[in-house]
């Protein structure tokens, strides 16, 4: 006994093999059909997985660094369209370094994963927060201007100080606040202006928050 299959390149251009009906030749041509859907179906879902991997921060979950450098200059085309207030805000926690070295990496990783899981409680939906590497994290408020981003980045750092990551440790943060159209007109600028800000709340002592348009904060050079 022999069995002989007919496998149709196309609906209209199959390929006739005597013994074989056109009802054999249709289920084979769906089932051809159906494996290569779920094949690209699932190329297709590999590719998704390793660009969401790409933008994601592994340790925490957050957008990280590639993310946020994508969709800061589009949220700030919108917010120069709309006319509604934008701020960044970058945090920074205090002597990690020390943490690292006195409790180990595993006590750190904890402390980073802890506060990134306070930025995603208190952050709005429409908000973006991002681990840009390292200790630094950025909350991208959307609809925030100057006075609502410091009390945002006052109200992280009086959350943390109360809190422990572990048993008898704690952390806190400095923070550096610039507001889009008052601080900077752009994406790069308004990065710069929140990272001399946090500069400034870490020379002042840490465990504060600083905006760009504070007296303590070197305004940015005009070109």
């Amino acid at each position: 006994m022999s069995v002989t299959f007919a496998i149709a390149m196309t609906f209209n251009d199959s390929v006739q093999i005597p013994g074989v009906n056109f009802w054999t030749t249709v289920s084979v041509v769906t089932l051809v059909a159906v494996f290569t859907r779920r094949i690209t179906e699932r190329a297709e879902a590999l590719v998704e997985e390793l660009d969401r991997a790409a933008r994601t921060d592994p340790l925490t979950g957050l957008p990280n660094r590639r993310r946020l450098q994508e969709e800061l200059p589009d949220r700030i085309e919108r917010a120069r369209r709309s006319r509604l207030p934008l701020s960044l805000v970058i945090f920074d926690l205090d002597h990690f370094k020390r943490l690292n070295d006195r409790y180990g990496h595993d006590a750190g990783d904890e402390a980073l994963r802890a506060f990134a899981r306070l930025l995603r409680a208190e952050s709005r939906q429409g908000d973006l927060v991002a681990r840009m590497g390292g200790e630094e994290f950025i909350a991208v408020l959307q609809g925030a201007g100057a006075a609502s981003a410091r009390r945002f980045a006052e109200r992280i750092g009086e959350l943390l100080r109360e809190r422990e990551i572990a048993d008898g440790i704690s952390v806190t943060t400095s923070a550096g606040v610039a507001t889009f159209d008052r601080d900077a007109t752009d994406a790069e600028s308004l990065l710069i202006a929140a990272d001399r800000a946090l500069y400034a709340a870490k020379t002042a002592g840490r465990d504060r928050v600083v905006a760009a348009g504070d007296p303590s904060v070197r305004p940015l050079s005009v070109r």
